[in-house]
């Protein structure tokens, strides 16, 4: 009794791998819930339940600190102990814009962008070059 005929093997694997690749849109993780406000030195983000501060301490310099659990981080405390008060100069010139797609903070030499569809951000030099990009995968502070 032959149970395969092998001239079938190829219908099988696509059949098979077309029913995975249906099932790929219901595996997808879900879009977090992402809000942004503007700050005096920055942007204080919500991703999900964290916590994200951008802080711009110069024109080439960003400090960006996550914290879990909608704690935000300030100044020197254990959190974030190493961001003693006056070691991020105020007083850079920088501009703050917010739309329906995210958040983007501008200084004289970069840019940072905040998506609201993942939650990541993403740095560029001021003339465009993309530097970095976090991925949209998970949180931060695991």
């Amino acid at each position: 009794m032959r149970i395969l005929n092998w001239r079938c093997l190829p219908c099988v694997v696509i059949l098979v791998a077309a029913i995975g690749w249906g099932q790929t849109p219901n595996n997808t993780p879900p879009r977090p819930t992402v809000s942004v406000e503007a700050a005096a030195d920055g942007f204080i983000a919500r991703v999900d339940d964290e916590t994200v501060r951008v802080t711009v301490c110069g024109d080439s310099v960003i400090h960006v600190v996550a914290t879990p659990g909608g704690v935000t981080a300030k100044g020197a405390s254990p959190q974030q102990p190493w961001m003693l008060d006056g070691a991020c100069p105020r007083g850079t010139k920088f501009t703050f814009e917010q739309g329906p797609q995210g958040a983007t903070l501008t200084t004289a030499k970069l840019k940072v962008q905040l998506s609201k569809r993942a939650g990541n951000l993403t740095y560029s030099a001021a003339d465009g070059a993309e530097v970095g990009r976090e991925g949209g995968s998970g949180p931060r502070t695991d």
